[in-house]
């Protein structure tokens, strides 16, 4: 009996996602494919970094990641990232591990899979040179990790002492930037990125 108003309440939501789903195209199902396996995979690399076993906010993680993975319009991804971060920052003891790249890579594909497939609705397929695009700035952003990674490694084995005017310049920079890019990205008449043809 079909009344034609949408169900209301946590069954509707299920039935309304799990209807996307079987309309989703195949790039679709991929990037939630993607954004599932690191959501799954981040608690195991917690474990191997020396971060033990937490299997109560494992599961919470694991719980929101899945919720994300089916609603990535929603907040659920973010919260996926706060909660990945605070289990990783307050779990792990070796900060500067080789732990900490996969890690860094694992939020950095949950991040891109679930913003592409936010992109638009489920049938849709996003366009190849915006895949590209996308693609090459996630790996500019791993290599700037590594590359940060890597200065983090060879700072602590010099093992200098804290230092004012370091932390004074690296703030000074990230405030140039800032300044820099604020304007431009207020700027922007609001369109979504487009790729270069």
């Amino acid at each position: 009996m079909s009344t034609g108003t949408p169900l209301r309440g946590p069954g509707g939501v299920i039935v309304a996602t799990l209807d996307q789903l079987s309309t989703a195209c195949g790039q679709q199902r991929l990037l939630r494919l993607a954004a599932a396996a690191a959501v799954l995979l981040f608690p195991a690399v917690t474990t191997a970094a020396g971060g033990g076993v937490h299997l109560v906010v494992s599961g919470a993680l694991v719980a929101v990641g899945v919720v994300g993975v089916l609603l990535p319009d929603s907040n659920a991804p973010l919260a996926w990232m706060l909660l990945a971060v605070g289990l990783w920052a307050l779990a792990v003891p070796e900060t500067l591990s080789a732990w900490t790249l996969l890690a860094a890579a694992d939020l950095l594909v949950v991040h891109v899979a679930c913003a592409a497939a936010s992109y638009g609705p489920p049938p849709l397929a996003l366009p190849a040179g915006l895949l590209r695009e996308w693609g090459g700035r996630m790996a500019v952003m791993l290599a700037v990790t590594a590359l940060v990674w890597l200065a983090a490694r060879f700072g602590a084995a010099l093992d200098l002492p804290g230092n004012a005017w370091v932390l004074g310049s690296a703030l000074a920079v990230v405030a140039g930037w800032a300044t820099y890019l604020l304007p431009r990205l207020l700027a922007r008449d609001g369109t979504p990125d487009r790729p270069a043809s």
